[in-house]
This record gives structure tokens, C-alpha cells and sequence, in this order.
């Protein structure tokens, strides 16, 4: 191309075949994987924990418009920056010193343009080594050793989350840990049972027998409910009881002025204009043999909720505490996630069909984002972590970044033309293993820093991001060409061979004279070829 310009030819036309060129080489495998990417976040958006949601559709946004930019923008700019390269180089060729760095160099090394250059390192020494018969070997049993890793983690996961974790050395920690040392029985957690708007004086015995059977769980301080409104109103008023709805709201009001009931005037919320009680709240206490952890505030919480649909119908019952965020983020992520990771797999499978146009390609992606999720949510048992809201939005980003090696590749070897899947399997490397390479690490490097931060969601973004790019880099880079070597998806290019006839059919041929495509003699200015 630079010889082409010293040459006389128009650089803009020079430059725009050669970025023709690069954006039907790569395009097709750019838009492959950006459609998979963003298919894949938005099929993980369809979840009820809002953080997932919201988290999927930024990185769906993300992506897409990611692809727009790099098809417009950075073309545009790589075009400019391709003519300045070329008219450098067509000086240099005329004998110009190159003031930093030789930019013919880099024009004349176009794949298209110089077939014959030699094989990088991805394609020769890597790709001899990979694909030999122990290569292979290593590959496959390697690769089921993690698969089985992954699928023992991925069964024993557990789900938990405690807002510690997101407490930094401070002041604020400090008071905590102060607070808790001191003053907080961990024995112990106190919870609210509320109740709405109801009438109270039909619904007493209701509300008798929702304390009464509250009172009997096993994980409920009985004496802790002893101290209600509703039973100190009953003692206050038992002299004089109220026979109505109506008596009854008086008799409520009067009871929270007096001396016994001033005390719970914050537990009973009358309406406006005091002609129904629209809000009341019993304080109880539930005990925990050790740390009242996350799991097993879930845990009462759903029994808690049971008992409540079996004998407070019609009191609009409510148990609560602030930490049920999170005990309720617990009861849905194990949930969430897994449906999430699956919609976007099965999802992630169909669009590769469509665009890879392949059965045995598409199922090869598939299978290779299958275990690279796996083994990524395997990978929190290992990591002594937990599932929760935060490493929940690693599962579903696996299926986005796990695809993008895999398909990057298996797009170069359909598109080869060579005639065994060996060789096949060779071109790809030699073609895109640099790029695949240098991306991965690339994205390596730029969140390496995030390692030394202190903060629980940055070292899990850290854990989990730099184990989904070293799987997807394993899986593109080495499962995937020793795969499309042994099932040999089909070629969308026939090879194309051209055979000498076995006799001459020209005359004046001389035995073992070469032969044209033609069937004459070949001219002697063709003969080197």
C-alpha cells in the first residue's frame, strides 16, 4: 500500500480499501459478539432484584453503544490515521529517515496484500504445541478437571450478606465494632410485628391468637411479647370493657392518655380524624444460637410470614426490621441469578445460531459459555465467598464476556478456507490469537489496581472479573481451537484446489513440461509461479 502511494496512487483511496479490508475481516466477528453481549444483558434484566436490572441494562447500553462507536467513530479515525501512516511510509520507500518509527513497516504487512509472511507466534510454535496429540490430551482432561471443580463449588454455594462487609477503617467502623462489643446482645434480634388497618374490636380474638402462636415458635422470645399494647389495653380496660367498634376506639384513645398506656402511644396510629386505628406495632425478640446471620434471619422471616397468612387474615399483618433487605435479597438471588444466567445462555445459544449460521459452531460457543458460567459460580464456594447481590451480578456478566473469545474464533474458522479442520484450527490462531490475546490481557491489566482496594464489593469485582477473563481467555485461546480441530464445524469457503490434467491436451507439450490453468504451456514470465 505505501509503495502503491509512492507510486503515485490516491492515498484516500489506498487507505479506505485497506480499512475495507480490515472491517470485512473483523466486522463480522465484532458484530457476533457486541449482538451476543447486549442479547445476553438483556435477557439477564428480566430479574425481580432491581440492583441485576438495573446493573444488566447499563451494560447492555454499554455494549451497544460500544459497537456504534467503533464502527463509525474509530473507523473514521483509523482511516485519517491510516492515510498519515501511508504517506510516511511512501516517503520513507523515497528515502526519508523516519523521524521515530518505520510506518511502512506496519502498511506492508497486510495478510490480504503479503500472503506469505510469516506465521506469528499464535499460529506457529503455539499452535504446533497445542494441537499435538498430548496438546490435546492436556486440554481435554484439564478442562473437565475444571468443569468438575466448578459443578462440586457450584453445588455447595451458599447464599449470605451482611453489611459489615461494606464498613471501612473509620471512625464509623470503629463505633460499630464498639457498639456491638458493648452494648448489642447478638443472642438476640429485634424484630416489629405490625398490623394495619383493621377493626380491632372484631378482629381481637385474631389478634389474640396471632401473639398466642407467635409466642410458641421456637425461635420467638415468648416474654418479649408480653409487653404489648394490646394486651395492656385489655388489662387497663377489663373493668369496663368496650361492647363496639366504636367503644373500642375510645377506649384505646383513653388508654394511651392515661399513666399505663402513655407509654405506648408510638406503637397505635389512628387516622386523621381518629375514627380508626390505621397502624399498630409490637416489638418482639428472636433468639439465635450464635451470630443472627443473614440465612437465618431469612429463615424466620419466612416462617414468621407462614404464621402470619395462617391466623392474622384480615389484620394486614407485616413482620420487619431494616435487615430484611437484605434476608429478602437472600430468599431471591439464589433464584434470580440462576434463572437470570440460564435465560441469557439459552438466549446467548439462539442468537450464535442465527449468526453463525453453524449447528456444531454454535453448540461449541454454547457449550464453552456454559462452563465458564459454571465454573465461575463454582468459583464463589472456592473463593470462601458467598452469593448475594454483589457476586450475583458476576454470574450474569460471565455470560456476556465469556462468549467474546469463543465466537471471535470459531467465526475465523468458519470463515477459513484450508482443507482439514488442523489447518483450520492453525489459520485462526495465526489470524486473531493476538488480538484475542492482547484484549484479554489488556482488560487484565486495566482493573489490576481494583486488587488492592479494601472495600468487599472491589475485591470481589477484582476476584470475579480477573476469573472470568482468565476462563474466557482458556476456553478461546486453547479448549476452542483443539474442539474445532476434533469436531471440524464445516467451512463456509470451499477449498479451493486446482488440478493439472493428467495428460496434456495441448499440443507441442513436452512430457513433464508444466501445464497452465488453461491447458497450455505455461509463459516463461509465469513459470516462477
Amino acid at each position: 500500500d505505501a509503495a502503491a502511494v509512492a507510486a503515485g496512487a490516491d492515498v484516500a483511496e489506498v487507505a479506505s480499501a485497506r480499512i475495507v479490508r480490515a472491517m470485512a475481516s473483523a466486522g463480522p466477528s465484532i458484530f457476533v459478539t457486541s449482538i451476543t453481549d447486549f442479547c445476553a444483558f438483556i435477557a439477564g434484566s428480566f430479574t425481580t432484584i432491581p440492583a441485576i436490572e438495573a446493573f444488566c441494562v447499563f451494560c447492555a447500553t454499554a455494549v451497544l453503544t460500544d459497537y456504534l462507536l467503533q464502527t463509525t467513530l474509530f473507523v473514521a479515525i483509523m482511516t485519517f490515521d491510516m492515510r498519515r501512516k501511508l504517506r510516511r511510509g511512501a516517503n520513507e520507500l523515497g528515502g526519508v529517515e523516519p523521524r521515530c518509527y518505520t510506518c511502512s513497516k506496519d502498511a506492508l504487512g497486510d495478510p490480504e496484500v503479503v500472503t506469505d509472511r510469516p506465521s506469528n507466534f499464535f499460529g506457529g510454535r503455539y499452535a504446533r504445541v497445542l494441537l499435538s496429540v498430548p496438546g490435546m490430551a492436556f486440554v481435554l482432561m484439564s478442562t473437565a478437571g475444571l468443569a468438575v471443580m466448578g459443578a462440586v463449588g457450584a453445588s455447595r454455594v451458599t447464599a449470605e450478606f451482611d453489611y459489615e462487609w461494606f464498613l471501612v477503617p473509620g471512625w464509623y467502623l470503629d463505633a460499630y465494632n464498639f457498639q456491638e462489643r458493648h452494648f448489642r446482645n447478638s443472642l438476640f434480634y429485634p424484630i416489629g410485628v405490625y398490623t394495619g388497618k383493621a377493626d380491632y374490636f372484631e378482629a381481637t380474638p385474631k389478634m389474640q391468637e396471632l401473639l398466642d402462636d407467635y409466642r410458641k415458635q421456637g425461635y420467638v422470645v415468648d416474654s418479649s411479647l408480653d409487653d404489648n399494647w394490646f394486651d395492656a389495653h385489655a388489662v387497663w380496660a377489663a373493668p369496663d370493657p368496650p361492647t363496639d367498634s366504636d367503644a373500642y376506639l375510645v377506649s384505646v384513645a383513653a388508654f394511651l392518655d392515661s399513666p399505663e398506656g402513655i407509654g405506648y402511644q408510638e406503637k397505635v396510629v389512628f387516622n386523621n380524624d381518629a375514627t380508626a386505628i390505621k397502624a399498630t406495632k409490637i416489638n418482639a425478640l428472636w433468639k439465635f444460637n450464635g451470630k443472627a446471620t443473614s440465612v437465618k434471619i431469612m429463615r424466620r422471616m419466612i416462617r414468621s410470614r407462614k404464621l402470619g397468612r395462617r391466623v392474622g387474615g384480615g389484620l394486614n399483618w407485616r413482620f420487619y426490621d431494616r435487615v430484611f433487605v437484605f434476608a429478602e435479597g437472600i430468599k431471591v438471588v439464589l433464584r434470580e441469578s440462576v434463572f437470570s444466567m440460564s435465560l441469557a445462555c439459552v438466549t446467548v445459544g439462539f442468537v450464535l445460531l442465527l449468526l453463525l449460521g453453524d449447528i456444531i459452531a454454535s453448540l461449541l460457543v454454547g457449550t464453552m459459555v456454559v462452563c465458564v458460567c459454571l465454573i465461575t459460580y463454582g468459583s464463589i464456594y472456592w473463593y470462601h465467598d458467598y452469593l448475594n447481590n454483589v457476586s450475583g451480578f458476576f454470574v450474569i456478566i460471565a455470560v456476556g464476556l465469556a462468549s467474546d473469545a469463543s465466537a471471535h474464533y470459531c467465526h475465523a474458522f468458519l470463515e477459513s478456507s484450508k482443507p482439514t479442520s488442523r489447518e483450520r484450527a492453525v489459520e485462526a490462531l495465526d489470524l486473531l490469537g493476538p488480538s484475542i490475546f492482547l484484549g484479554g490481557t489488556s482488560t487484565l491489566f486495566g482493573i489490576g489496581l481494583t486488587g488492592l482496594s479494601i472495600t468487599y464489593v472491589f475485591q470481589t469485582f477484582f476476584k470475579y472479573l480477573v476469573t472470568i477473563l482468565v476462563l474466557s481467555l482458556w476456553f478461546g485461546l486453547v479448549v476452542m481451537p483443539v474442539a474445532c480441530a476434533l469436531l471440524a464445524p464445516r467451512a463456509r469457503h470451499k477449498p479451493s484446489v486446482v488440478k493439472a490434467p493428467e495428460e496434456p491436451i495441448a499440443a507441442g507439450l513436452k512430457e513433464g513440461e508444466p501445464v497452465s490453468v488453461a491447458g497450455g504451456p505455461v509463459a516463461s514470465d509465469a513459470s516462477s509461479h
